[in-house]
């Protein structure tokens, strides 16, 4: 007889089940999942199938295996492909070539609409593995080891990715284990990975997952601590190098199996050991890029010979841990939560064996319980369970709608300018009603501490500027234009004031003000200042933070006062404050004065960049015969000029103009943008970016070849130039190009201290995880430059509720070699997330908002504010559904 395949189940079940056994107490009636129940298809009585023993799960499949199902021959094994949509039986997928024994189903993989297939049993023990078309069911590639042989059991465990296939067989070479990789379009054999350690009887591949370019594995019986304790390995996919070995000392006892599961997540990757302390298990969380440990958790209920690990899955800041002999063999599924190291519930028990096998994507779950008896004894089911609602990383923050602490009446309407703080604060400003005024907008500096409860306000408008002194008796503050914060300290605001004698010509200063001082005046328009020969500022052109209490600006002087004209009415200064009094000191150059190159300086660009020790990039002209565009670097002089050859790499073509600078945070040497001129120059490659440093110099120049894409793609225009640490370089451009299209021309890349080239993103790749959304637009991008942290805010393919994604790395993680899969980008965050009610003010993810602090030129890391930190902590705005908006910050 032929059973119905799906079955939903009723409230009533699902939340008995839920209380029988749930660890978060502040769980809510709205967060209980709705669950289904996937049965096999099959058309005759047949006893102990193992449906449910494997599981992969898409957004829009569900693939479940049946590896002892007997047709076509006894334990040949099926799969079953079900619509993650509608929950419809697509295709019943079955080998090409049948075997008994042959366990077809025992490894699972989806890719796109793709599936890889483990049959591990097939030639006895042999194994092959297969690949299958999703949408029309067909197969695509049957693949074996290079050298067949019994007992390999090749396709026991396997992965699939864009590019690269990784299958598993943990017994070649006597038991050593081996991975084999081959290309999932034609089916070319790559090559195989080894540990390199390899020893007899590891079983080194008995577990694998491919997320780009990394290959995370299992060796459970290795004996690296005592007996059987296993270890895992970490490996470059393209290289085949190993990347790293891991074999904690908390393993902790022989055969404990570590190792036997293993998942990438995000910000993080999990390997079990479900063996370990009588088989109660454990799984180790690491950390992306460090790879460090980041804890080790066992269950919560810590029984004996519950095999907590034995199926692991992760996605986003959820990961969920199969325990399938715990409650006497009846089995568990928990949701942890790895930022904070917390349990959160278990999914709904249902029958035994629940955990042998489980798989996350987005606010779904499946899990498999091979040993279900709804069908026939031991014939299994799987249970898919939707709207399950995960933590949101970061910190929550205000939200629009809150009140404002300090302010009675006030409510935040608005957020401006979020940014982080060098140390981990987020700050912004904030638009609210005027308690003490009607119809008038409020507004204000906040800043917002992970161990705080609520933001504290710096300076808001309508502040009294009397404590100032004299010159500021009677004014108030305005608007607040723009702020350069340091946590714990204090703020640089530019500000328009209001008040006594208040005109245009006075009406904007550079304040700074930490709330334990009284505010200090730093730069006033109007104003005559004694270093500058007694002449007035008339405009703040910009401001950077040194970091040091410094805060350079480049400005333009009133004509008509002090003698200032057209011919000396610019400069660049850096008033600073050291808790006794304000200085100009440090540095000030200024039009008309003395170049160090020789000549006079002419007129200055308002712009400016500074570096971690305060030195100062700033571009203006040199007088001698004539006017010349040169850059300067305070530490070193005169950087380049117009008419200067930019060097022998290049002969004959000399620089023409200057459009930006920025600093190197660690060195003193700046990074710059320049039109060139000369002999074969034309509008196609008259742009470059360069390095101060000699032995860097050009860094990419427009029209020629990208060092990292396809032959005839070449730069065509630079978005963006950030430094990362002493000698690296970011870039982010636009390409042209046999191949290049719209969807694929804008990408970000990295110039390692080697001097080799590293794509970190470019359009049209796809994000790592279980969603497979390829990026389709790079939006926004911050980067600071001493540790190479940057964020990117960019679109995606996929549904519109799905279709943007919030992904951060650090360009000088690891080394430029084996290690740099790690210094590319990883999701932070995905529109879409259902969020956790109990710690977020809305329920999905509907937007994400970053700052972009780029200048006109596209010059980054100059120290103006950042969307992260150089520790790694980011700020963002989240919009939820029904418009609720949050800034979110920290480490995530």
């Amino acid at each position: 007889m032929k059973t119905s395949l799906v079955r939903s189940l009723p409230l009533l079940f699902l939340a008995a089940a839920l209380s029988s056994f749930c660890l978060a107490p502040n769980i809510a009636v709205a967060q209980l999942p709705a669950v289904r129940q996937f049965l096999g298809d099959r058309p005759g009585l047949e006893f102990a199938t193992d449906f449910g023993a494997t599981v992969a799960l898409s957004d829009r499949w569900i693939v479940i295996g049946d590896t002892e199902a007997d047709l076509p021959l006894k334990d040949a094994g099926s799969v079953h492909v079900f619509d993650a949509r509608s929950g419809r039986l697509r295709h019943k997928l079955s080998a090409s070539q049948p075997q008994t024994d042959a366990e077809f189903g025992r490894a699972i993989s989806i890719r796109g609409h793709l599936v890889l297939i483990g049959a591990p049993g097939e030639n006895s023990n042999s194994g092959a593995a297969y690949l299958f078309d999703l949408r029309t069911g067909q197969e695509l590639l049957r693949l074996t080891a290079t050298v067949q042989s019994p007992g390999l059991r090749f396709g026991q465990s396997l992965a699939l990715s864009d590019d690269r296939i990784a299958i598993g067989c943990p017994f070649e070479a006597f038991g050593a284990g081996r991975i084999y990789l081959f290309d999932p379009n034609s089916g070319a054999y790559f090559g195989k990975l080894k540990a390199e350690d390899a020893a007899s009887g590891d079983q080194f591949g008995t577990s694998v997952t491919i997320d780009g370019d990394l290959i995370l594995c299992g060796s459970p019986f290795a004996n690296t601590a005592v007996a059987d304790s296993g270890a895992a390995y970490l490996f470059h996919a393209v290289s085949r190098q190993q990347i790293q070995k891991f074999a904690p000392a908390d393993v902790g006892s022989a055969n404990a199996q570590f190792g036997s599961a293993v998942a990438i997540g995000d910000a993080r990757f999990a390997i079990s050991a479900p063996d370990r302390n009588n088989s109660r298990g454990a799984v180790f969380l690491y950390q992306f890029p460090s790879l460090l440990l980041e804890t080790m958790t066992v269950s919560p209920t810590e029984s004996a010979n519950e095999r907590f690990g034995a199926a692991l899955a992760l996605d986003g800041n959820l990961l969920l841990v199969g325990a399938p002999t715990a409650s006497n063999s009846t089995g568990r599924v928990f949701a942890y939560r790895p930022d904070r190291g917390e349990f959160l519930y278990s999914l709904p028990r249902t029958v035994s064996g629940v955990g042998n096998s489980v798989a996350l994507c987005g606010d779904r779950a499946v899990t498999g319980a091979p040993d279900d008896d709804t069908q026939l004894r031991g014939n299994g089911a799987a249970y898919l369970y939707s709207q399950l609602s995960q933590p949101l990383p970061l910190q929550g923050g205000p939200v629009i709608g809150d009140f404002t602490p300090g302010i009675p009446g006030g409510q935040f309407r608005r957020f401006q300018k979020v940014a982080i703080t060098p140390y981990g604060e987020a700050a912004f400003l904030s638009i609210h009603p005027d308690p003490a005024v009607a119809n008038v907008r409020g507004q204000a500096l906040w800043a917002s501490s992970p161990d705080r409860n609520s933001p504290r306000s710096y300076l808001e408008r309508g502040f009294d500027l009397d404590a100032i002194g004299e010159e500021f008796a009677g004014k108030r503050v305005a608007t607040i234009l723009d702020y350069r914060f340091l946590a714990g300290i204090g703020s640089a605001n530019l500000v328009r004031i209001s008040g006594d004698d208040v005109t245009p010509r006075n009406a904007t200063a550079l304040i700074y003000h930490d709330n334990s001082v009284a505010p200090v005046a730093l730069v006033r328009t109007g104003t005559p200042i004694p270093d500058l020969g007694d002449s007035e500022i008339a405009r703040i052109h910009e401001f950077v933070d040194s970091g040091a209490l410094t805060y350079p600006i480049a400005y333009s002087l009133r004509r008509g006062v002090a003698g200032r004209d057209r011919t000396n009415d610019s400069g660049v200064i850096s008033p600073g404050y050291d808790y006794i009094d304000t200085f100009f000191n440090h540095f000030k150059v200024r039009e008309r004065a003395f170049s160090p190159s020789g000549g006079i300086y002419g007129q200055f660009a308002p712009r400016i960049a500074v570096g971690n020790a305060r030195e100062i990039a700033y571009a203006a002209f040199r007088i001698d015969d004539e006017p010349l565009p040169a850059i300067y670097n305070s530490k070193t002089g005169k950087v380049a000029e117009k008419n200067e050859a930019v060097g022998d790499f290049l002969p004959g073509v000399t620089f023409r103009a200057f459009l930006g600078e920025t600093y190197s945070s660690t060195q003193p040497e700046i990074l710059f943008r320049a039109i060139l001129q000369g002999p074969g120059i034309t509008g196609a490659n008259n742009e470059a970016i360069f390095h101060q440093d000699p032995a860097i110099g050009l860094v990419a120049r427009k029209g020629d070849q990208h060092p990292t894409e396809p032959n005839g793609q070449v730069w065509n225009r630079f978005l963006g130039f950030w430094p990362s640490g002493s000698d690296a370089v970011m870039i982010l451009a636009t390409l042209r190009g046999p191949g290049v299209t719209a969807q694929n021309d804008r990408g970000l890349w990295l110039l390692q201290s080697d001097g080799s080239w590293l794509r970190l993103l470019r359009e049209g790749d796809t994000l790592p995880g279980p969603a497979e959304s390829r990026v389709t637009t790079i939006r926004r991008v911050s980067a600071e430059g001493i540790f190479g942290n940057y964020a990117v805010l960019c679109q995606l393919s996929g549904p519109r509720g799905a279709n943007l994604a919030l992904i951060t790395g650090r360009t000088l993680a690891g080394d430029p070699d084996d290690l740099a899969p790690l210094r590319r980008p990883r999701v932070v965050l995905r529109k879409g997330t259902l969020a956790d009610p109990a710690e977020s003010p809305g329920s999905r993810v509907r937007s994400i908002a970053m700052e972009s602090p780029l200048d006109r030129a596209g010059a980054g890391a100059k120290g103006g504010n950042e969307s992260i930190s150089r520790n790694g902590e980011i700020a963002a705005q989240v919009i939820y559904e029904r418009g609720i908006r949050e800034i979110r910050f920290g480490k995530w």
